[in-house]
């Protein structure tokens, strides 16, 4: 099966509230990344700032940064931050280019996302040579410590998270360089339209018949945050939250700890 890549553009210090929790946040998706039950898993970051709390992972290769900090500056407004993350998405791409001689599949990761532990399994499973979607999943309101479900039937899931598609790529449809952002990869802005992206390319992205993403929200330093949207979100999780606590532990089970999160904070979980 071709590879998969996971690129993760990281908010600068600079422009966070709270780098620590940045880094916390970026480290529970990591490891959401390296739980796949694959060898075919390559994660990389772009960013400013190398994540201190991610150096074990750093320093044995399970994860590669990308330093862009010479090369863009420090966003300090809602345009800056998304200019800022399209830019860190096309260093991505064209730094994939530069690692793998062979067609993969791609995805664009938010640095506060969950995955399904077997998503990977699921690929090498199908293996379409096209992509996949995620139109089913979970949002986390981390701070209420509710999750409620998404798909086709209330919110579908790739209309809300970025964290949404895998989509197949040729090397010769990567960034030839940082700046080059007419490749068929630079034209996924717009995860509201990667569906109509991808079949402008060919490509039909087939659907996970599994909830398989966690959408985190509320947690602080959500990009949302930013542009005063999180309250709508909060909402959504409130009328379709899931009450009954086992099926809660049940699907937290399927991501890497999701379970410590729903977890009031007088209580403990000990799955690893």
């Amino acid at each position: 099966m071709a590879r998969i890549y996971f690129g993760i553009p990281l908010r600068a210090r600079g422009a966070s509230s709270n780098w620590t929790m940045v880094q916390e946040n970026l480290l529970r998706t990591v490891r959401s990344l390296l739980s796949q039950e694959s060898e075919d898993v390559r994660i990389l970051i772009a960013g400013h700032d190398r994540p201190g709390k991610l150096k074990t992972y750093l320093e044995d290769g399970r994860v590669h940064f990308i330093d862009v900090s010479k090369e863009t500056p420090v966003p300090d407004s809602v345009e800056g931050f998304n200019a800022d993350k399209a830019v860190k998405k096309n260093w991505l791409g064209y730094a994939v280019r530069e690692m793998e001689p062979e067609p993969l599949y791609y995805m664009h990761m938010d640095a506060d996302d969950l995955l399904h532990r077997r998503l990977a399994r699921y690929i090498a499973q199908g293996d379409n040579r096209q992509g996949y979607l995620i139109q089913r999943g979970w949002m986390v309101d981390v701070a209420n410590r509710q999750v409620a479900g998404m798909d086709e039937r209330t919110a579908p899931f790739y209309a809300h998270c970025g964290s949404c598609a895998l989509i197949h790529f040729t090397p010769d449809e990567l960034p030839r360089s940082p700046t080059h952002f007419r490749s068929n990869f630079s034209k996924f802005r717009n995860h509201n339209k990667y569906v109509e992206t991808a079949q402008a390319q060919g490509k039909t992205l087939t659907a996970f018949s599994q909830h398989v993403g966690a959408y985190l929200v509320n947690h602080g330093e959500n990009n949302r945050n930013y542009r005063g949207m999180i309250d709508r979100k909060v909402r959504y999780v409130q009328r379709h939250a899931v009450k009954d606590p086992a099926e809660v532990a049940k699907l937290a089970r399927n991501f890497h700890d999701l379970g410590k999160l729903l977890t009031s904070r007088t209580e403990t979980d000990e799955r690893p």
